[in-house]
């Protein structure tokens, strides 16, 4: 058996097959590595570890242990790209005009964030939905890769992948990130990507995207496995319950992907979100509503109740 690990550089396959189960299996799909994609080997450190690829348009680095479950076989060396020098491809993305994804200017132009927990499947539903249409880098100041692409078929709608988070609280780097790309910039829509067999944990951060009153599709991953598992989710209730679209989707098959983006879409060129539920005891609503009547004016109007929330919790990062 042939594994991505003894594939040597220079070289492009496709994969056949991914072996394992559990974490390490889920982690390699979330890379968008799944069968009959193909990989091309950049380079490999000196120790063998890590090895650098490009797959689905974009590079990355993959551990051996990760590269070992991954079973390739060789395509034809004509359909190879070309082996780049890396100080030119680094003098090249410093003296390039900016592309089309980055430029943001166009009044049409529709952002919609891809936001959800660490190993939800956020990554296969990105590469799911823009293919190799995606241009990657690092958010300013810090090392935390940065990846928006179009998504397939929709030439001005542009898919901003945040960071993992678990929450909108900024204590790590990449809660900063997604809180403030969130709040500062605010896009048109947000796709929320919920792991279908953890709801509970993964509802947590759903209830935070929805105080900032941008319009969200919950989009509940992984109902392959929940099916597997003999589970069911009642989606029209949970529907209701946090007023806005939930929908079943499994990112690494394409169920129900594109009527995700579809409806994120449609949310988008409305431009009103869902009435936000309410989700604390009765005195704790009293007193946002309290809070929210003294910053009115001081604060962007579709977000008040999300700044209230933070005056609240004394998030002095959020008004400071």
């Amino acid at each position: 058996m042939k594994t991505l690990r003894d594939t040597p550089i220079g070289s492009t396959v496709t994969v056949r097959k991914l072996h394992g189960e559990g974490p390490l299996k889920r982690r390699v799909m979330d890379m968008g590595i799944t069968k009959g994609v193909e990989i091309y080997v950049r380079k490999v450190a000196p120790l063998g570890d890590p090895v650098e690829i490009t797959v689905r348009g974009y590079e990355l680095s993959i551990r051996r242990a990760d590269a070992e479950i991954v079973e390739v076989e060789a395509v034809d060396s004509s359909r190879q790209p070309a082996a780049t020098d890396s100080r030119e491809q680094s003098a090249a993305d410093c003296n390039r005009q900016p592309t089309a994804i980055e430029n943001k200017e166009d009044s049409t132009t529709i952002r919609i964030a891809l936001a959800g927990d660490p190993n939800c499947g956020k990554t296969t539903l990105f590469n799911e939905l823009t293919g190799g249409n995606q241009y990657v880098g690092n958010w300013p100041g810090v090392t935390v890769e940065k990846k928006e692409g179009r998504i397939k078929g929709q030439r001005n709608v542009i898919l901003q992948d945040l960071p993992g988070i678990y929450s909108l609280s900024p204590y790590s780097p990449e809660e900063i990130i997604t809180r403030t790309y969130l709040v500062k910039e605010r896009p048109d829509a947000i796709i929320n990507i919920v792991d279908g067999t953890n709801l509970e944990r993964n509802l947590y951060l759903t209830t935070q995207l929805l105080e900032l009153g941008i319009p969200t599709v919950v989009a509940v991953n992984m109902m392959d496995v929940v099916r597997k598992n003999g589970d069911d989710i009642d989606f029209a209730k949970l529907s209701r319950e946090i007023r806005c679209p939930v929908m079943p989707i499994s990112a690494l098959t394409g169920e129900g992907t594109r009527e995700a983006a579809s409806k994120a879409i449609e949310l988008a060129r409305g431009g009103v979100a869902a009435t936000r539920p309410h989700v604390f005891t009765g005195s704790v609503e009293h007193a946002i509503a309290h809070i929210e009547e003294s910053i009115q004016g001081k604060v962007p109007e579709e977000g008040i109740r999300w700044y209230a929330i933070k005056i609240f919790e004394r998030d002095e990062k959020a008004y400071g």
